[in-house]
């Protein structure tokens, strides 16, 4: 009899689900830790992002950057995060499950260090480039994936890079640093740092001001990437030119795909400073004949709403 109630305890409802519980418990873990990794490395993409914007506001307040257009003062923070949650999740999940043994150095070798941020560029550049130009060359891709991203066709700040769906920021940045999570090896070096310059150079692609050696003190590690590299370097003009003509400038470091496959177009807008700027937002207002005459002289069209100078 004793036997018969043990038997049916083991087999009713409440052991079995709490059995299925306990089985899942390990995995409800994992994902928490990949959650919580994802959620810190997603905020301090955003402060990066503020201090950038703040950064090169302050340098072009004073004069030494020029835009393309006036600069937008919308933020999509919660967005960008969101964004950023959908490449460092699927990085963190990884490194605690498939790497989970792997003991992880800190011998840090600028040689190495180099060697492998070149080796990362090339293959995210090759696959970025063929995903990116698939998303525009299929209609249902760039309706589904991208085209909340091209919303934005003329003035930017570095926050619009992160105003995209967040499908369109796995597969186009997600899959590529899983990849490089994989290939990299156990040094922490080799492998952060290779990464750390796609939040840069995209920023800062989208930032809508005209490249200067000035922006480099943002990111040191691009010194010695455009050293060896910079006249095939894709510019914040050349990612301009991609939100108002749709069918050029696809690659994510370099021109180098572009101009094999033909869709390089370079940059034919001209950059102004904020002095000019702030004399164009002023003729906007302003109803007199001479208000008129300067934008006659200075044609510069575009639609967007709110400019911070």
């Amino acid at each position: 009899m004793a036997s018969t109630q043990k038997t049916l305890m083991f087999d009713s409802p409440f052991f079995v689900a709490t059995s299925d519980i306990g089985k899942l418990l390990p995995i409800v873990m994992i994902l928490t830790k990949a959650f919580m990794l994802g959620s810190i490395a997603s905020s301090l993409a955003i402060i990066y992002s503020e201090i950038l914007y703040s950064g090169l506001k302050a340098i072009y307040t004073y004069g030494k950057l020029k835009r393309y257009y006036p600069l937008p003062t919308n933020r999509h923070i919660l967005t960008a995060w969101s964004n950023a949650m959908a490449f460092t999740c699927p990085v963190a999940l990884f490194a605690i499950t498939c790497q989970k043994d792997m003991q992880r150095t800190r011998n840090f070798s600028p040689v190495a260090v180099l060697m492998y941020t070149f080796l990362y560029m090339i293959i995210h550049d090759i696959y970025f480039y063929m995903i990116h130009s698939t998303f525009h060359f299929k209609r249902f891709l760039y309706d589904y994936f991208h085209a909340m991203h091209h919303e934005y066709v003329y003035a930017m700040n570095v926050y619009c890079v992160g105003y995209a769906e967040i499908a369109e920021n796995f597969l186009q940045v997600g899959v590529p640093w899983v990849l490089w999570t994989w290939i990299a090896g156990d040094n922490w070096f080799n492998w952060i740092l290779p990464l750390s310059l796609v939040p840069f150079t995209t920023l800062v692609g989208h930032s809508g001001y005209r490249m200067s050696r000035l922006i480099a003190i943002f990111h040191p590690l691009i010194i010695p990437v455009v050293a060896l590299t910079g006249k095939h370097m894709l510019t914040p003009g050349d990612h301009q030119v991609h939100h108002t003509h749709r069918r050029y400038n696809y690659g994510l470091f370099w021109k180098g795909m572009d101009k094999y496959f033909g869709t390089y177009r370079k940059c034919e807008v001209r950059a102004y400073d904020i002095a000019f700027w702030k004399k164009w937002h002023e003729a906007q207002q302003s109803e007199s004949e001479q208000g008129k005459k300067w934008l006659g002289r200075h044609n510069t069209q575009f639609s967007e709403v709110e400019w911070g100078f």
